[in-house]
């Protein structure tokens, strides 16, 4: 699934561990339409939050090789 509309507000961690909420606008890759621009759209919010933070993340990059996952079975 996709988010739809991930910020870093929707994004826990507590203890190690990583847990992502809200999914209330979700889509599902294989039927959506629009689905890779809404996961460009979401890492690319993650990227904007975590830069100012020395995070040095591309959201173009990252949304390709998610997506070729996706595509070629791998994810």
């Amino acid at each position: 699934m996709i988010h739809g509309d991930l910020s870093a507000y929707n994004v826990l961690y507590w203890e190690g561990q990583v847990t992502v909420i809200d999914f209330a606008q979700a889509v599902d890759p294989r039927t959506g339409t629009e689905s890779m621009n809404f996961l460009h759209r979401d890492i690319e919010r993650l990227c904007d939050f975590f830069r100012p933070l020395g995070v040095d993340a591309r959201a173009g990059a990252i949304t390709a090789r998610l997506w070729s996952d996706f595509v070629y079975g791998r994810i």
